[in-house]
């Protein structure tokens, strides 16, 4: 992670951020900054804290992740001019789940606790960052997929997906065991309730539970998955999907 020599630009993760505005210029009371979020990049838990943040897309997509009303996570797909504002308190967070760069405008306000703590990760190890988050007062509370599967688990319904590969069974599940860590790790972050797969008779069976139609189309296109799917080279004629609007399910257990 790194900072520029005049301390106006930085390096936090993966993401880059250049301050317009910072705290010190306002008195302490708003920091504006122009951040560039890589596919996959963004903070990947939830969190909280008290200073009101407000996100103008400016290029690209970002996927927004914030509390509702009703205390559940909701997913907002924002796109280039879209304006959504975090009120302070809420649990959220914001993820590039695209193939390509997006270009945000973000301000904070109070805008010196904020960035502060960006200063403070530029300049850190990745496992520090989450002792620094809380000791700059922002309250890392879970992973993204928990929230979603929550959500979907109050409203009884979701999204069921299932792919049947026809082939060499044997190869396949091989195939699917090899790449099962990484597409694993897609599954989670984008709130997977269930998964099965199974060798068939002609193939594999690969059945998914997401907790929505969103759920199941941001993991579609995360970069992790596509890659997954570019060195599988798997043709598409091998594959048939079937996707049904769930109308009730049960986690046990």
């Amino acid at each position: 992670m790194t900072t520029s020599l005049d301390h106006d630009e930085l390096t936090v993760g993966t993401d880059r951020i250049r301050f317009r505005l910072t705290s010190c210029r306002s008195g302490g009371e708003v920091a504006v900054i122009d951040v560039t979020i890589p596919a996959g990049g963004g903070p990947p838990m939830l969190h909280r804290h008290d200073p009101f943040e407000l996100y103008r897309v400016r290029s690209g997509r970002l996927a927004i992740y914030v509390e509702s009303d009703g205390g559940r996570v909701r997913r907002i797909d924002a796109g280039p001019g879209a304006v959504v504002p975090i009120a302070p308190g809420l649990e959220h967070t914001v993820r590039n789940e695209s193939d390509g760069d997006a270009e945000a405008t973000v301000i904070f306000t109070p805008g010196e606790p904020m960035e502060r703590f960006a200063r403070a990760a530029a300049e850190a190890a990745p496992e520090e960052v989450p002792a620094l988050a809380g000791a700059h007062g922002i309250e890392v509370t879970r992973p993204i997929g928990d929230a979603l599967v929550e959500a979907a688990a109050g409203s009884g319904t979701g999204y069921l997906t299932i792919a049947r590969f026809s082939g060499d069974g044997e190869r396949l599940l091989e195939e699917y065991r090899s790449y099962s860590e990484a597409m694993s790790e897609v599954g989670r972050d984008h709130g997977l309730i269930a998964h099965a797969g199974a060798r068939t008779e002609d193939g594999l069976l690969v059945v998914n539970l997401w907790p929505s139609k969103d759920g199941s189309e941001a993991a579609a296109r995360d970069p992790r998955r596509l890659q997954v799917i570019e060195r599988t080279a798997i043709d598409p004629d091998q594959v048939r999907r079937e996707h049904h609007d769930g109308a009730h399910f049960i986690l046990f257990g």
